[in-house]
């Protein structure tokens, strides 16, 4: 503000002292506009900020897709694993517990489990193992309560059944376990009479019931039996038409279809077809085998009972590489590729597109492998 001059005359005075008061508002006024701008600066600053903090979010949610989309595909590719196996035979990941041979073999919720057998020093051993077709490898799971081979194993209501198999020398026992996934335990199933034990049957789940045909007990048998989860009992039934273990096995239509297998010996294998049907509880026979086997892997794909490898053959070790596939509709059957592998006393099981066949021998008798083998017909 101007100073006053005593010397000034007074109407001089007062003009100075007006003019002084007016640049004090223009003075706030200006820096009124300038806080205005600051503030209208702050907020352009502020608006800029959260343009970026939202184009950031935007890059984030863009990231987050893109990484989603990946993960789609990743889950996708993991399915496409299977469907993409070429036709024909495709070598897959080898035992992870090493050789094994006379193993049953179950499909379950997409996995591949091989049950108990012989290993590579012709122990008999309690593994389990579950092979997953999707990402080609192999996981352990709960060993089985005992040893055994040749057990008679099928799955039912998302749970494997074992209900009766071989031990030492050869003998039958009629134990049965149940195996839970999703507590990865064994319990306790029902036991078959002592009369009628007996390991390397043929075995299928046709309504909520499993059906036990034939077998190995001290010779080639043909009981069969209908076992009932819910009160854990054993019927008999209307025996097979002849004395069968080691036969291919599988259930079509609500029929258990049995084809070739032996009459206790190696050497006495048979090309018979035997079909049950559990609603008049008969057998009926169907067209033969084109080649007669024992010793041999079986699995149901797209209605076919497929018939693979086998013990017994003259030449080649004694082992068979034929694979045959028996269609129950129009009593058929026809010949696929042989076996790039040949074994005989293994299991076989299909999931999606593919039939898989985990260890075996391959030579007559004994002598365990690792080799797993995949067929899409």
């Amino acid at each position: 503000m101007t100073k006053l001059n005593k010397k000034m005359p007074l109407v001089l005075a007062l003009m100075l002292a007006l003019a002084a008061c007016g640049d004090s508002d223009e003075s706030s006024k200006a820096n009124n506009a300038n806080n205005v701008n600051n503030a209208n600066n702050v907020n352009n600053v502020n608006n800029s900020n959260n343009a970026n903090n939202a184009n950031n979010v935007n890059n984030v949610n863009n990231v987050n897709n893109v990484n989603n989309a990946n993960n789609s595909n990743n889950v996708n590719n993991s399915n496409n694993v299977n469907n993409s196996l070429m036709p024909g035979w495709t070598d897959r990941a080898e035992l992870g517990r090493g050789p094994r041979q006379e193993t049953a073999v179950v499909a379950l919720d997409g996995k591949i489990y091989v049950i108990g057998g012989f290993n590579s020093a012709i122990q008999i051993v309690g593994t389990v193992e579950a092979y997953d077709p999707a990402t080609n490898t192999w996981s352990d799971v709960a060993d089985l309560p005992v040893p055994m081979h040749h057990a008679n194993a099928v799955a039912l209501d998302g749970k494997i059944y074992v209900l009766g198999f071989l031990v030492g020398g050869f003998a039958a026992d009629g134990r049965g376990f149940v195996y839970d996934p999703a507590q990865d335990t064994w319990t306790t199933a029902g036991e078959m009479p002592t009369a009628r034990r007996r390991g390397a049957s043929a075995i299928g789940a046709i309504n909520g019931l499993i059906y036990i045909a034939g077998g190995l007990r001290s010779g080639a048998v043909t009981e069969v039996s209908v076992y009932d989860p819910e009160d854990q009992s054993f019927t008999a039934l209307a025996d097979m038409p002849r004395s069968m273990d080691h036969g291919a096995f599988g259930v079509i239509d609500g029929k258990l279809v049995v084809a070739g297998g032996r009459d206790s010996s190696i050497g006495a294998h048979e090309p018979d077809v035997d079909i049950f049907d559990p609603v008049s509880g008969e057998w009926s026979s169907g067209a033969a085998m084109p080649t007669s086997r024992g010793g041999v892997a079986g699995a149901v794909l797209n209605g076919k009972l497929y018939v693979i490898g086998g013990e017994g053959a003259q030449g080649n070790g004694g082992v068979f590489n034929q694979v045959e596939a028996y269609d129950l509709a129009n009593n058929t059957w026809e010949s696929l590729d042989p076996m790039p592998n040949p074994r005989h006393g293994m299991g076989a099981a299909a999931v999606g597109n593919a039939i898989y066949v985990p260890g075996g021998a391959d030579v007559q008798a004994f002598a365990p492998v690792e080799t797993v083998d995949a067929l899409v017909p």
